[in-house]
């Protein structure tokens, strides 16, 4: 998504077309497009790191204590 629309908002403000209300470059208008994937793929990371964090920090559900300071004779 971010390349792909990096390549189109390069192709439409070589092409030079514009917005026949807006006046405005439709480049500008496609730059949403590689925006939009940024900060989904941001977002995503974030939620990945939070998610491996608690993962960490949580004992495991159902399974045996772990055993710390006891002896194992």
């Amino acid at each position: 998504m971010i390349v792909g629309g990096i390549d189109l908002v390069a192709s439409m403000l070589e092409l030079g077309q514009e917005s026949p209300a807006l006046r405005i470059r439709m480049g500008y208008v496609y730059l949403a497009v590689p925006l939009s994937g940024f900060f989904l793929t941001l977002y995503a990371v974030i939620g990945l790191v939070e998610r491996v964090a608690q993962l960490r920090t949580t004992p495991a559900r159902g399974g045996p204590e772990p055993v710390v300071g006891k002896d194992l004779v």
